[in-house]
């Protein structure tokens, strides 16, 4: 059924933001070949991109989505918590326009135990290009807009 399948994919979701144990032998294994400083430069070097991809996704909010929508600009991670005006439903937003408009964002329910932040959104902004997060932001704008004219 439709609605347990739901549950599954919040559930999945969820259990994507930890790390796996497997990931944990990968780098246990990649610190013992590389050592201490080359992990070190690799992390610098991530976080650089990390943060041009934050400014990339900052500057094309601005750029795409209405004013009313407020963000957090993080100093650290890769995502980005867009707050919606409070008539959008992220969850039903999702569900009717991402496969259409090609964009993956996560509702933010889904990081809720009663079913709160029903209108706010998780970005992330770490495996795209800075032209790649324009057009989901544009996109994103659009999804807003649609819900707004509901």
């Amino acid at each position: 059924p439709a609605d347990i399948m739901r549950q599954f994919v919040l559930f999945k979701q969820s259990a994507n933001l930890h790390t796996s144990t497997f990931i944990q032998v990968i780098l246990l294994r990649y610190l013992k070949a590389a050592g201490h400083e080359k992990f070190m430069e690799l992390i610098k070097k991530n976080c650089e991109s990390y943060r041009i991809n934050r400014d990339a996704m900052v500057v094309a909010e601005k750029k795409h989505l209405i004013p009313e929508v407020r963000f957090n600009i993080p100093g650290e991670g890769m995502f980005i918590w867009f707050e919606l005006p409070k008539q959008c439903n992220c969850k039903r937003m999702i569900e009717e326009q991402c496969e259409e408009l090609k964009v993956l964002l996560v509702p933010g329910d889904a990081f809720s135990s009663q079913n709160g932040c029903k209108n706010f959104m998780r970005a992330s902004f770490s495996m795209v290009s800075p032209e790649d997060i324009d057009e989901g932001m544009r996109r994103f704008g659009e999804m807003i807009k649609n819900e707004l004219h509901r």
